[in-house]
């Protein structure tokens, strides 16, 4: 691990950092307990994005949509929360949004938080968080392309 920042969480569920604060890598953390209401103590969470990038540069593909599905994922298993699917989605989809000034519908959470490989879901099923998971054709081929040109939801 590269970085630490150590933090603080507030009776409103609000992350106070101790030193600096991180901005965009602390920020997925701050969402997440506010979204959870729960108060860390003496808990070292790490989030690890370097596959992610490629020579420096974000690649995208959803990253911050399976960042915010695995942070709700672990953060309930750890604190034992015991929420649904349907939840785990919802606090999912609001840190998502949040994240990205509400741009973006939604289906790469979907997505990430379906976890069965190909799925059909259309903007009405996202919204009852409901995804149909399909099979993936044994013929038919797929492959990535990296190029040198970044790429924002928010554009």
């Amino acid at each position: 691990m590269d970085q630490y920042f150590e933090f603080s969480v507030n009776d409103s569920f609000e992350v106070d950092w101790v030193e600096n604060d991180p901005k965009s890598f602390g920020l997925f953390i701050s969402l997440a307990i506010f979204e959870l209401k729960i108060k860390p103590s003496k808990t070292l969470i790490s989030i690890d994005t370097n596959e992610f990038y490629s020579s420096g540069k974000k690649i995208g593909l959803g990253s911050s949509a399976s960042i915010a599905s695995a942070i709700i994922n672990v953060l309930d298993e750890y604190f034992n929360l015991q929420l649904s699917e349907s939840e785990k989605i919802q606090k999912a989809l609001n840190i998502h949004a949040l994240s990205q000034d509400n741009f973006g519908s939604g289906l790469d959470v979907i997505t990430s938080c379906a976890d069965s490989g190909v799925v059909e879901c259309n903007l009405k099923m996202a919204n009852e968080h409901k995804w149909r998971s399909l099979k993936w054709p044994s013929d038919l081929y797929i492959k990535g392309v990296i190029t040198s040109d970044e790429s924002s939801t928010k554009m």
